[in-house]
């Protein structure tokens, strides 16, 4: 009597476990927050980033400190699980030094273009907590020349207290391509990303 009890138990027992186990996973993931307040599930949030990056071309050695500015809407997921973003805007100016020489030996400026956008990110439990965006594809070439080389793979910034933090190898690559430096989130204050 007892063994079928238990035969009948089992197949219970393991549904129940089945069933919670997502439900506690999904506590565990990491979520965005304004200040000590997590941003209520479902809400669209605007993020306004502005920053300095350096891209480093690894074969050639080639190395450019460019100004960034950036926008995107995070949100935590209705029902738990990781925070949520879409880049919407990202733009690189003001790359130098430009290592684009013309054949008089006039120096022309080196443009990046970001392609493909949105994309798309959530927040991973690694430590630090990183914002993994996927689907990166940045256009480098010299203005006025029609040769130009596309840079993608997946970037996971460290998310810090008001600001994304990029250190290549660890947070990335683009191919070939390293990308270092702060993106500083400026509104709204207090943006950052911690376990609920």
């Amino acid at each position: 009597m007892r063994r079928k009890l238990l035969l009948r138990l089992a197949p219970a027992a393991l549904v129940a476990v089945c069933v919670a186990a997502p439900a506690v996973a999904h506590a565990t993931e990491p979520h965005w927050y304004i200040g000590s307040s997590p941003i209520p599930a479902g809400k669209k949030v605007t993020l306004k980033t502005a920053g300095t990056l350096t891209l480093t071309e690894t074969n050639a050695g080639t190395v450019v400190t460019c100004t960034v500015v950036d926008a995107e809407t995070a949100v935590n997921q209705i029902g738990g699980g990781a925070g949520l973003d879409s880049m919407k805007a990202f733009k690189i100016t003001k790359c130098g030094p430009s290592p684009c020489v013309g054949s008089t030996g006039v120096v022309k400026p080196l443009v990046v273009k970001a392609l493909g956008l949105p994309w798309a990110s959530k927040l991973v439990g690694v430590a630090p907590i990183a914002d993994e965006i996927t689907g990166v594809e940045l256009q480098i070439q010299c203005k006025g020349s029609s040769l130009f080389k596309i840079y993608s793979g997946t970037l996971s910034p460290w998310v810090g207290l008001e600001q994304l933090e990029f250190n290549s190898p660890t947070t990335g690559m683009l191919g070939t391509l390293a990308v270092n430096g702060i993106d500083k989130i400026l509104a709204p204050p207090g943006v950052h990303a911690q376990n609920p």
